[in-house]
């Protein structure tokens, strides 16, 4: 009994030294500024240091960190990537930059690449080194890629589709779309139509899916209605990853990733991806062709759908938003949001998240795509 009690008065008597030290501190300390709000719901708030996620891998941190020492040097240079002047300089930074990592990629999952044009649409197949998996003989899968971005879309192509089609041991037709500086809507659009008939000739429509990230996963969602409007049949499934169908620039997460990634001024207007990008000049960002999640209709229509993205991913809102909206149509879709990850972050797959999330991409597609040749 007797230690008992002495030792309830020692712990009461540290937590009051404690709570008597904190109080001490409070009252010396400056009074914290409080978020003001206008009444259009418009939130200014003072300056905070955000600490990254207790719950994201080291490996994640590091490559974040190394991100933005590239990010605040092209900030340091001016460049933007709707900077008509200066289009050689980005696109050759911007292959300086995912060089590396499509060498990682490439050395940690092998396929052989081939070259394939289709009515004058060049992609690269993708076929792994291991071989086709029995089970997927009678599928395969279109990658497609940015159309607002000015990088050479044959290396997003690879470097997302080299990891799909190695663990997933399926084919991947990667789409080099036709360089958004000289086409406009919806000439992607058409690109990702032409191949997909000319794989119509050999795989049912159920056998194949569609994937595409960034710009890339709105193309996805754009392909798929003007499928619709086209008449063609509907594909087995798709996957968006930092991306839904719509622009990304919008909604909570566009400034608060702004705000992280140090871009100042933040985006001061919804729809900035559609005025910044050649490709989207003169277009409605509302367009349903283009942007279909604004659309209940056609997306009513949408096959099996999955979502990617990131807590600090900038797409994260129009990710969640699309997510939402299909579910709410009664469409089949799955939403995978990896805590602390930015946006693309399965570019690196020296990270182990874009180990998980390669992984669920591949599930995902075994699960929805057929197993019959048409």
């Amino acid at each position: 009994m007797t230690h008992g009690l002495a030792g309830r008065l020692f712990v009461l008597s540290v937590a009051m030294t404690l709570y008597a030290c904190l109080n001490a501190t409070a009252q010396t300390a400056a009074p914290p500024q409080s978020p003001e709000v206008d009444a259009d719901g418009a939130v200014h708030t003072p300056a905070v240091t955000v600490p990254f996620s207790i719950f994201a891998s080291p490996e994640a941190r590091n490559a974040f960190v190394e991100w933005h020492r590239w990010t605040a040097e092209w900030a340091r240079q001016g460049l933007a990537n709707s900077d008509l002047a200066n289009v050689p300089k980005i696109r050759q930074r911007s292959i300086d930059l995912l060089a590396p990592l499509l060498q990682k990629a490439l050395a940690a999952y092998p396929v052989d690449i081939e070259s394939w044009s289709v009515d004058g649409v060049y992609t690269d197949v993708l076929t792994p080194k291991d071989g086709i998996s029995p089970r997927n003989q009678d599928r395969v899968l279109i990658d497609v890629r940015s159309v607002a971005s000015i990088t050479d879309a044959r290396i997003f192509g690879k470097l997302e589709g080299a990891p799909v089609a190695a663990i997933g041991r399926i084919k991947v037709v990667a789409i080099g779309n036709r360089d958004s500086f000289d086409y406009t809507f919806p000439a992607a659009s058409q690109d990702v139509a032409t191949v997909y008939k000319a794989l119509l000739k050999h795989y049912r429509p159920e056998n194949i899916g569609l994937i595409g990230s960034s710009a890339g996963g709105l193309l996805v969602a754009s392909a798929v209605a003007w499928f619709q409007n086209e008449k063609l049949p509907r594909p087995g499934a798709i996957a968006m990853l930092s991306s839904g169908a719509t622009s990304w620039m919008e909604g909570d997460s566009t400034y608060a990733s702004a705000a992280l990634d140090g871009l100042t001024p933040l985006p001061e207007t919804p729809h900035r991806m559609f005025q910044d990008a050649p490709y989207f000049r003169d277009v409605d960002p509302r367009n349903p062709l283009l942007a279909p999640g604004w659309s209940l209709e056609i997306l009513r229509k949408f096959p099996p759908t999955l979502l990617v993205t990131g807590t600090r991913d900038t797409a994260m809102s129009a990710t969640v938003w699309t997510h939402t909206q299909l579910v709410e149509q009664d469409v089949e879709a799955e939403l995978h949001v990896w805590e602390g990850l930015d946006h693309d972050f399965f570019y690196d797959v020296g990270i182990p998240e874009s180990v998980q999330a390669y992984k669920v991409i591949v599930k995902f597609f075994d699960r929805h795509l057929g197993n019959h040749r048409g």
